[in-house]
């Protein structure tokens, strides 16, 4: 699947670098293949929350997102506080923050989902939500506000719904081979319009 690394390259505590790569096997982040980067390994340090003392450059927190299938696109995004958006498409079933009181399980099998996550400036976590329906539903773009809200982009074959069993629950449907879609969000994830 693929692997979006969050980093913090100037050491100040906010995954401002946001770097984004593919793996197929092993994460060298993450020897023991659990979905978490052993922080007290990577930066020699013995208090994970201790950023002050970390050299420049140093990892701060890492978690691995993808599924057992082909997972195409990934896009994070940093918010004022320090939080983090990551939306993409996944194809096939993953646990996000396994372990964690958020532990979200998205996906299914053989259908392509729009999915949007939220970490904490720690990495824990927040919340992970994912379009439902019919068809293959792709995100190629997340653009993240000041407030926290957040419009996703991409496009659509057969009969995406965007936030099954919330107030502004939306169902499109693809008029062609393939079609485009918006879809807005608040800062907890609830979908605010889908078009």
């Amino acid at each position: 699947g693929t692997s979006p690394f969050l980093v913090d390259s100037d050491d100040d505590g906010l995954s401002d670098a946001l770097e984004v790569g593919a793996d197929n096997e092993t994460d060298p982040l993450d020897p023991d293949n659990d979905g978490y980067t052993n922080l007290r390994e990577w930066q020699g340090n013995s208090d994970p929350n201790d950023y002050d003392s970390l050299p420049e450059g140093r990892l701060i927190w890492a978690r691995r997102i993808g599924s057992s299938g082909h997972d195409p696109y990934s896009v994070p995004a940093e918010l004022p506080d320090g939080s983090v958006l990551v939306a993409g498409t996944i194809k096939g079933v993953t646990t996000l923050g396994a372990g964690e009181a958020s532990e979200t399980t998205i996906g299914i099998a053989n259908q392509e989902r729009l999915f949007l996550a939220k970490y904490a400036p720690n990495g824990d976590l927040l919340w992970a939500i994912e379009s439902s329906g019919t068809g293959n539903t792709r995100c190629y773009r997340l653009e993240a506000f000041g407030d926290g809200s957040c419009i996703t982009a991409g496009d659509f074959t057969g009969t995406p719904v965007f936030g099954s069993g919330e107030l502004n629950e939306t169902s499109l449907t693809a008029s062609g081979a393939l079609d485009t879609f918006m879809v807005k969000f608040s800062v907890n994830g609830r979908v605010l319009w889908a078009q």
